[in-house]
């Protein structure tokens, strides 16, 4: 009855086992809140050149929101943009010079860029240039 009420209401409903309902929230929570660390990790490097925290969020929001777009439209490895996906070397080596003065944003970075590395492989990023950055990434 609670599936026939929720079509009727155009809802989508999931069955997900009794054992695996702990995994569901957590993916759940992933979605849900970290892109506020993500805006929360732009605005802090934006306001650490001295751009207001307004102006911060101003830049950011267009390119947030772009990205949400590229994700609703294509799977998670064609939507990826950015260094990794150009297996791009010399930007992340940049990037994690200018991240050495902010630990905990070059941890993060670090973090979220090694999790990248398998999407930018199924994308068909150059292996080479993976391998790479990952060796970049373990320093």
């Amino acid at each position: 009855m609670g599936r026939a009420l929720a079509g009727a209401l155009g809802a989508r409903t999931l069955e997900i086992p009794a054992g695996d309902k702990v995994r569901y929230h957590a993916a759940a929570v992933m979605v849900s809140n970290f892109p506020a660390l993500l805006m929360d990790a732009g605005e802090q490097l934006l306001r650490a050149i001295g751009l207001a925290p307004d102006d911060a969020r101003a830049a950011l929001l267009p390119l947030f929101a772009a990205a949400a777009e590229n994700v609703k439209a294509r799977p998670s490895a064609q939507a990826l943009t950015g260094p990794l996906a150009r297996g791009d070397v010399e930007t992340v080596r940049k990037h994690l010079a200018t991240l050495a003065a902010t630990p905990e944003l070059r941890a993060f970075y670090v973090s979220l860029s090694r999790a990248a590395i398998p999407l930018a492989r199924a994308a068909g990023t150059d292996p080479a240039r993976l391998g790479e950055i990952s060796a970049l990434l373990e320093r």
